[in-house]
């Protein structure tokens, strides 16, 4: 930031001299470094110099000279991992033994930022597909599963006999897995609820953030349909 501030009172207008800030003697217990909102980096130095200058007591011309250098090294800037904004097809009806995509997008300010996403309440005997690859219920052998751009995706089995999709180091955007259901099943006007939570993570130089978690249910109806 090309302010200074007074003991903590006021701010003041930073001096530049061919390019380099200026801070006056009286300014240097108080000078604070405010970075952009977005720093990817996490790791960087400054350049210290004293500056002396010469002023002509028979006129106003100044001559400066640059002396004394110092690097202050190895300034760390620590993560933090910002809001997630969550987005799904809230409500899904389909036909017995048949598949349905669900749509799923997250968003952040910060596109460095990586997504961990879990979909929640997934029914024995159900499957759902993503990538390429379809992580079945009732298949543990196909329970895991890592894509091209290294997104590592892993299927659990909760207390209560539900299942969740894991989705870990999820780029910003969206995801369309595609929902089947246990064979000859129907909600009968009870829905299937599943509920999708996403979560930012940010990383850099071996420290870890991690934002707020956002939390939106999808609601399924699963219409029976007479067997030919």
């Amino acid at each position: 930031s090309r302010n200074l501030r007074n003991h903590g009172l006021t701010w003041k207008n930073a001096i530049e001299v061919n390019g380099h800030i200026v801070v006056p003697m009286e300014y240097l217990d108080s000078v604070r470094v405010t970075l952009p909102d977005i720093y990817g980096d996490g790791l960087f130095a400054i350049k210290a110099e004293a500056l002396t200058v010469d002023t002509d007591v028979d006129g106003d011309s100044k001559v400066y000279a640059v002396s004394g250098t110092a690097w202050l090294t190895n300034i760390v800037v620590l993560p933090t991992a910002g809001d997630v904004t969550l987005q799904v097809n809230q409500r899904v009806v389909m036909n017995e033994d048949s598949s349905k995509e669900l749509f799923i997008r997250t968003q952040s300010t910060d596109a460095k930022e990586k997504f961990e996403i879990n979909i929640h309440g997934l029914p024995e005997g159900s499957k759902i597909a993503l990538d390429g690859h379809t992580f079945d219920t009732t298949d543990q052998g196909t329970w895991q599963h890592v894509d091209a751009k290294g997104s590592q995706y892993e299927l659990v089995k909760a207390d209560d006999g539900s299942f969740t999709l894991t989705l870990k180091d999820m780029n910003v955007g969206s995801i369309k897995p595609i929902y089947t259901p246990p064979l000859n099943s129907n909600t009968n006007g009870d829905n299937t609820e599943l509920k999708v939570t996403a979560k930012t993570i940010d990383k850099s130089n071996g420290f870890t953030s991690i934002g707020k978690e956002s939390s939106l249910p999808i609601d399924i109806s699963v219409i029976g349909v007479p067997d030919t």
